[in-house]
């Protein structure tokens, strides 16, 4: 979760993920529901006909006492770590020519 694009922008721009709020431990542990990890890679820059993966983790369970905001907390640093471990430990390679950058900064 991302509380605003600005966020979003500044994460990416780092190279950095934002980090998962706890309100999405709260939500977990409320509704009983999994949360499936899941993470894109190949985002760095998009244009047109670019590949872009998206890889998915195993479903997480809350566990703990759903009304803890230190259960919910850990929990949402589990998705976090997940979400992490999912993602590439390479940075991907500049384009090899000037691309029109409407796609990349459409979301930033």
């Amino acid at each position: 979760m991302v509380r605003s694009s600005q966020d979003a922008a500044v994460a990416q721009s780092r190279g950095t993920r934002a980090p998962l709020p706890a309100g999405g431990g709260y939500l977990a542990a409320q509704s009983g529901l999994a949360v499936v990890p899941v993470a894109l890679r190949g985002c760095q820059e998009l244009y047109q006909g670019k590949d872009i993966i998206v890889v998915i983790g195993p479903p997480l369970r809350f566990t703990g006492a759903p009304t803890s905001p230190a259960d919910q907390e850990a929990f949402a640093a589990r998705v976090q770590e997940a979400v992490a471990a999912l993602m590439p430990s390479y940075q991907e390679a500049p384009p090899a020519h000037t691309r029109l950058r409407f796609l990349t900064n459409l979301f930033g």
